[in-house]
């Protein structure tokens, strides 16, 4: 895959970790300024996370209707709109409607990004290339929260929003200059009343659901550390806001070397047969995470 169309399509996917992880170190910042608590600030982060779920099951059968590019470029505008309404909100409940309307168009680069791959790439090769992605997009959460929390000291909450309205300005200008059409132009459209039938049928195909469940499982232990951490790590650990990112970056740095093994491995012995074997790794750690919160070790 050329590297221009790699570049695009990691950008496309850092949508949202960048959207999350970059205004983490502000929720102390924005409860004083809303007036209101850290928990209440989190709804916005809850908003932005039924965003993107209920965005994904819009764009997966708009793309396979309207193309790749057309629903792409509505969402990153949509994205673009939704960060400026961000970086002007008067009231908290304005900045959780924003977040939530950011998500639906920011889920767009992260599922139709992902089309793209599987237009031009074969079950293996697309591994690969999501592994590349890995590499590009795990950039977002390592630079975000520190680039987040310099912002933050320096220039105030809204600049984190200006900066991600700017980001997916220049990711719409890169869609609409290099990123060609990749469906097929003899594939026949699939009629959008018929999304429903084929979503009855993933929830039928065990083998679907078991993989489903698996990635989600992993994804939500993601989740809930990126919804807590920053309350444990800034509030009760009194780690600075500017510096709150070298500690998230460092779980962002292991997602990168990580999936470059990946890329590695899954050539020899293909996607299956390693996560029979990892899925027991995860289950591990979360155990040993477990014990450690049960330990509840004392903040410095």
């Amino acid at each position: 895959m050329p590297l221009r169309l790699l570049l695009i399509l990691g950008a496309l996917s850092a949508f949202g970790p960048l959207a999350i992880d970059f205004y983490l170190p502000s929720f102390p910042t924005l409860a004083r300024a809303f007036s209101t608590d850290v928990e209440h600030v989190q709804l916005s982060l809850a908003a932005y996370f039924a965003g993107l779920a209920i965005g994904q099951l819009a764009y997966g059968p708009l793309a396979d209707r309207f193309g790749r590019r057309k629903p792409l470029l509505v969402g990153v505008m949509l994205f673009s709109l939704a960060s400026l309404a961000c970086a002007l909100a008067p009231s908290l409940e304005w900045l959780i409607a924003a977040r939530f309307v950011q998500a639906l168009g920011g889920c767009a680069g992260m599922v139709i990004s992902r089309a793209v791959v599987r237009d031009l790439c074969d079950p293996i090769s697309s591994a690969k290339v999501f592994s590349q992605l890995m590499l590009v997009m795990g950039l977002a959460p390592i630079l975000a929260p520190l680039g987040g929390g310099l912002l933050l000291s320096t220039l105030g909450w809204p600049s984190i929003f200006v900066c991600l309205t700017l980001f997916s300005f220049v990711c719409l200008l890169a869609v609409a200059q290099w990123l060609p059409e990749t469906l097929a132009k003899d594939a026949p459209p699939a009629p959008l009343r018929g999304a429903l039938g084929e979503y009855k049928r993933l929830f039928t195909d065990l083998p679907f659901l078991g993989y489903a469940l698996t990635g989600g499982c992993a994804i939500a232990g993601m989740f809930a550390y990126i919804a807590g951490s920053p309350f444990v790590f800034i509030e009760l650990y009194g780690i600075p806001a500017e510096h709150y990112g070298w500690l998230f970056g460092s779980n962002a740095l292991g997602f990168i070397l990580v999936a470059q093994l990946n890329a590695w491995l899954v050539a020899r012995h293909g996607p299956a047969y390693w996560l029979g074997k990892t899925v027991w790794f995860y289950l591990a750690c979360g155990l040993a995470l477990l014990l450690v919160a049960l330990a509840k070790p004392q903040a410095l």
